[in-house]
């Protein structure tokens, strides 16, 4: 014999399954779009000649050496002290 005032966890229960699932199926969705959306050649977040860009928006400078790398993260490090 079941018991009435029990009978609606089952169905909350499952409601809840569902919610979650389409939360964690959405998540993995925009990893995938965005793993392959970085295997293209121009990357689209790589540039500011895009539509929702703003002002404030600044090509990165990609031609520094490791050396020069090094040497800024070393005096960005030591700045701190």
């Amino acid at each position: 014999m079941m018991l009435l005032s029990f009978v609606g966890v089952g169905l909350g229960y499952s409601i809840l399954n569902s919610l979650i699932g389409i939360y964690y199926n959405v998540i993995i969705a925009l990893a995938l779009y965005y793993l392959f959306g970085s295997l293209t050649a121009s990357l689209p977040w790589a540039s500011c000649d895009n539509d929702w860009n703003t002002d404030a928006c600044g090509d990165p400078v990609w031609n520094i050496t490791s050396s020069q790398l090094l040497l800024l993260l070393m005096q960005a490090f030591l700045s701190q002290f």
